[in-house]
C-alpha cells in the first residue's frame, strides 16, 4: 500500500499532534532513534497504527 494515510497528517502541516510526540518519545527511548515531527516521527506514527490495526507493512 502506499499513498497517504490521511489519519496522522493532522492537525496541519508541521503541527505534531500529541500521539506523534509520544511516537517520537518511543523510538528514542526502545530505539535510541531520533525523528523530526514534521516527516519521520509522523511516518512512524502512521506505521505504528497500521501494525496495531493488523496491517502488514512491508518496505
Amino acid at each position: 500500500m502506499t499513498g497517504l494515510l490521511e489519519d496522522n497528517v493532522y492537525p496541519r502541516y508541521g503541527i505534531p499532534t500529541e500521539e506523534t510526540k509520544e511516537v517520537i518519545c518511543l523510538c528514542a527511548r526502545l530505539e535510541s532513534m531520533i525523528t523530526d515531527p514534521v516527516y519521520e516521527g509522523k511516518s512512524m506514527e502512521g506505521i505504528i497504527n497500521l501494525v496495531q490495526r493488523g496491517n502488514s507493512v512491508r518496505p
